[in-house]
């Protein structure tokens, strides 16, 4: 498997997070649907993450290899 899913659950947040504070206060709705966005994403990877799972395998199944420098 060659999508990285777990580093997506784990960034949807943090982008959602990013894009909230960079946008203005008086935008209250924006934040929202900005939020609601970011939330919606972070389930999506989560079952997608979850149907791939093979409960009769053993060992880890979802791992990530990223070459450090």
């Amino acid at each position: 498997m060659n999508f990285p899913i777990l580093t997506y659950i784990l960034l949807a947040p943090v982008i959602g997070l990013i894009a909230i504070l960079l946008t203005p206060r008086t935008k209250e709705q924006f934040i929202r649907q900005i939020a609601l966005a970011s939330a919606t994403a972070t389930l999506i990877f989560s079952i997608l993450l979850f149907t791939r799972f093979v409960p009769n395998q053993t060992g880890l199944q979802f791992i990530e290899h990223t070459p450090w420098l």
